[in-house]
């Protein structure tokens, strides 16, 4: 509502008034959005069981739909093991997210400092994301979501020359090689094969797949490279003779 400047959604304090998902075409800096307003997820005993159940469900079904989600916590309680879930089920179609901490106007200082400590470890599994803090009440930060839900979005299309990927993974790669079989490990190219998110085949003398916390310092390289935040990156590895 803060975001469109009419009351277009039910709000009220008590979380999870919003019940149906709301689809609103906006235009903002030129681009045609469509705001996708979810139902507010309560925690475990402050509803009944079927409508928690459906609630996440409709956030599941928003989350395919979507190219970047606004992924909201409340400030007054912090990161819960519902945001978390819902924060895989982002992780895990794929999409990308910025986190929005509401009720930044309860916070001091100090309280901003802990719940991003909050933030970066229980959901530490979002690499590289976006963290701002808003108040719905009194509108302070809400216009800073839109231009950094755009940038994200580019990021979700982002599109990388195959040399400066080579350069970059192939420094990565020779700075700290993988554990081979017999030989060196060798990285021969790697090429972009899609976008949203950015996805990357890499062709190597391995057998089988890289491991994961080798995939990540790959990752991280990238990241420190190209401007990738709020997006996932994911790799396929192609074994070559």
């Amino acid at each position: 509502n803060r975001i469109l400047g009419e009351e277009r959604v039910l709000v009220s304090e008590i979380p999870g008034t919003t019940r149906d998902a709301v689809d609103t075409p906006v235009t903002f800096q030129g681009k045609r959005l469509l705001l996708v307003d979810t139902a507010g997820i309560r925690r475990k005993g402050r509803t009944e069981r079927g409508v928690e159940v459906l609630s996440v469900v409709m956030a599941r079904k928003a989350i395919e739909r979507a190219q970047v989600c606004l992924l909201v916590v409340d400030g007054s309680e912090g990161v819960t093991a519902q945001d978390a879930h819902v924060a895989g089920l982002i992780q895990e179609a794929g999409k990308g997210v910025v986190v929005v901490v509401n009720k930044a106007d309860t916070l001091t200082r100090e309280g901003k400092k802990r719940l991003l400590e909050d933030v970066e470890f229980k959901l530490k599994f979002l690499k590289d994301t976006p963290c701002l803090f808003v108040s719905a009440l009194t509108g302070a930060g809400v216009g800073k979501l839109l231009p950094q839900a755009l940038k994200v979005g580019e990021n979700f299309q982002r599109r990388i020359g195959t040399g400066e990927l080579n350069r970059v993974l192939r420094a990565a790669w020779e700075s700290h090689p993988p554990p081979g079989g017999k030989g060196p490990a060798k990285l021969y190219y790697a090429t972009q094969v899609g976008t949203a998110p950015p996805r990357f085949k890499l062709f190597t003398n391995l057998k089988g797949e890289l491991h994961f916390s080798y995939l990540r310092f790959l990752e991280n390289a990238l990241r420190q490279a190209f401007p990738l935040a709020g997006v996932p990156v994911r790799f396929m590895i192609v074994g070559k003779p």
